[in-house]
C-alpha cells in the first residue's frame, strides 16, 4: 500500500524515522519528522552510523559515537536512555552540548575492555570525560575506573599519579564562556579519582568546573583534586571512603558548601600554592611568642 494512490504517501530517501501524521491543512496525510534540531539520543538498540542518533526510534549505541557527530560549533543535547553503556574511552563532549541520563541509578556508563584511544592505558586507568567550555554531564552513574594509589608520600597527594579519572577538563577547549558542570551524578569504584580539575592543562580562560550533587563512593581513591590554579565549586557533594576527599594542591581553588567526607583517610587537604601568583608582602603585628 505504501505509495500507492490516495493510500500512503510515497516513501523517499531520508524518511527513515518518520511517522505518518495530519498534514498542516488539515486533511492530507504526510511523513512527518520526529526529531528536532540540534537534539540526539542514545539508546541500547541503538546503532553507531551516521543515519542514526535524531530519533528515539533510531538512536546512537553509543555516547563517545553521538559526540562526534555534533556539528563544530552546535549548542545541542544528548538524552541517554536507561541502560549500561561500557564506552571506548576518553568521551570528549564538545563545548556547549549536554548529556543527560533518564536517570541517575539506572544509566551507568562504564569503559569498555581493552585500551584507551592512547593505545597503551587500559580503558579503566584512562580519564571517561573530557569536559569542554560550557559542556553539562547530569543523572547518570559512572563506575570501574580504578588505577589510584597514595604515592611515596602517603599524605602528599601530589606524590601520587592520576588515574582512573571520572571527570577532567578537556585539554583542547580552554573554559572561556561557561564552567563544565557535573550535576545529579554519582561515581562508584576502588582506587578511582571523581574529579580532577588541573589548570595547568589551559594556557588560559578561567580553567573551573562546577559540581552540584555528585557523590563519589571511591574505596581508596580521590574524590576531587583541584590543582595547579584549577577552581572548582562543589555544592551538595558527598565522598565515601576515599583516601583524600578534596584535594588542592599548586595553588587550587575550592569553593564548598554542605558538602561531606565519609570514611577515608585524609578530609580536606591543601598544599602548594601557585608558583605564578602575584604575592602581598606583609608583616606580623603584635608580639611574637616563642616556645618551645
Amino acid at each position: 500500500v505504501a505509495g500507492g494512490a490516495n493510500v500512503l504517501p510515497t516513501i523517499v530517501s531520508g524518511d527513515q524515522g518518520k511517522s505518518l501524521s495530519i498534514a498542516g491543512d488539515g486533511t492530507t496525510l504526510e511523513w512527518a519528522s520526529n526529531s528536532s534540531a540540534a537534539v540526539y539520543y542514545v539508546a541500547p538498540h541503538g546503532l553507531d552510523n551516521p543515519s542514526s542518533g535524531k530519533s528515539i526510534a533510531y538512536p546512537y549505541a553509543s555516547i563517545k559515537y553521538a559526540c562526534g557527530q555534533i556539528p563544530s560549533g552546535q549548542v545541542a543535547t544528548v538524552y541517554v536512555k536507561n541502560g549500561t553503556y561500557n564506552e571506548q574511552l576518553p568521551i570528549v563532549v564538545p563545548a556547549n552540548v549536554a548529556i543527560i541520563g533518564d536517570s541517575q541509578r539506572t544509566t551507568i556508563v562504564q569503559p569498555a575492555s581493552g585500551n584507551s584511544d592512547d593505545g597503551s592505558t587500559p580503558n579503566n586507568e584512562a580519564t571517561m570525560w573530557l569536559l569542554s567550555d560550557g559542556s553539562l554531564l547530569n543523572k547518570m552513574t559512572f563506575k570501574g575506573m580504578t588505577g589510584w594509589t597514595s604515592g611515596s608520600t602517603a599524605e602528599d597527594i601530589t606524590t601520587s599519579t592520576a588515574k582512573g579519572v571520572f571527570c577532567a577538563l578537556n585539554p583542547a577547549i580552554a573554559v572561556a564562556a561557561k564552567s563544565p558542570y557535573v550535576i545529579e551524578c554519582s561515581a562508584i569504584g576502588s582506587g578511582a579519582i571523581g574529579a580532577v580539575v588541573d589548570g595547568s592543562v589551559h594556557s588560559s580562560g578561567n580553567k573551573s568546573m562546577l559540581f552540584h550533587g555528585y557523590t563519589i563512593i571511591s574505596d581508596n581513591g580521590v574524590g576531587f583534586w583541584i590543582k595547579d590554579a584549577g577552581k572548582a565549586e562543589i555544592v551538595s557533594c558527598f565522598t565515601y571512603y576515599c583516601y583524600f576527599g578534596y584535594a588542592t594542591t599548586g595553588g587550587g581553588f575550592i569553593r564548598a558548601l554542605n558538602g561531606n567526607n565519609s570514611y577515608g583517610t585524609w578530609g580536606a587537604v591543601s598544599s602548594g600554592y601557585d608558583t605564578n601568583e602575584t604575592y602581598i608582602s606583609g608583616t606580623i603585628l603584635g608580639q611574637e611568642l616563642n616556645f618551645t
